[in-house]
């Protein structure tokens, strides 16, 4: 490879048209692979094999578009996400549009054993797990949160598992032989404390507000 995937985002974000070419050769076995996931899945999608390939393309474009530059995760993996995704919307898509026109794709290529799941990929989903950069930015933050816990005190770690379980403020405090006062500011102060460690300056939005909802 002449250049590597950085060098040729770069290039790119200079408007050189040669160096999305040479992308485009990087992730074509990423391309290749996935449409061949689908296919053996659905052998409907043959007659789409090319436009599978588009799709795909125009993932590549749109992940040298959206990504920015961070230790959370690679420019291949979040490349790799958003070409999956597209190809696999483009997949539905084109299934649904064969079934249209007199064929029938879920009666054709799907198995007894998967034909849950395959009726379950046709339901458009809002979950936000779904968009690439929010699921690689929230198993970053998981992996911070997990360092940031091993980091308390034995006492700490003991006042935030309380915490997770059921039962009221309390309660809690009481089984641990400390006011409800004195629960509720030491947990309080764990809380900023894991937050601190989590949301420093490479943090994105997406990551602050999962750790905020969690916490």
């Amino acid at each position: 490879m002449a250049a590597n995937t950085y060098e040729l985002l770069y290039m790119i974000r200079m408007k050189n048209a040669e160096a999305m070419e040479e992308l485009f050769e990087v992730f074509r076995r990423c391309i290749d692979a996935e449409i061949a996931v689908q296919i053996s899945r659905y052998q409907v999608l043959r007659t789409f094999r090319d436009d599978l390939t588009i799709e795909g393309q125009v993932g590549i474009v749109h992940a040298a578009e959206c990504y920015r530059e961070s230790p959370a995760c690679r420019f291949t993996s979040f490349a790799t996400i958003v070409i999956h995704r597209r190809i696999r919307q483009a997949a539905k898509h084109f299934r649904l549009a064969a079934a249209e026109h007199g064929l029938n794709p879920l009666s054709l290529d799907l198995s007894d054993t998967d034909m849950s799941a395959g009726f379950t990929n046709l339901i458009p989903t809002k979950d936000r797990l779904s968009d690439p950069e929010f699921h690689l930015y929230y198993n970053e933050a998981k992996r911070r949160m997990k360092r940031a816990v091993r980091k308390l005190n034995p006492m700490e770690r003991k006042v935030l598992y309380t915490w997770t379980e059921g039962g009221s403020y309390v309660m809690k405090a009481e089984r641990l032989g400390m006011t409800y006062r004195q629960y509720e500011g030491k947990l309080g102060r764990i809380k900023r404390k894991v937050l601190a460690a989590v949301n420093d300056d490479v943090v994105s939005k997406s990551m602050r507000e999962m750790t905020s909802a969690v916490l």
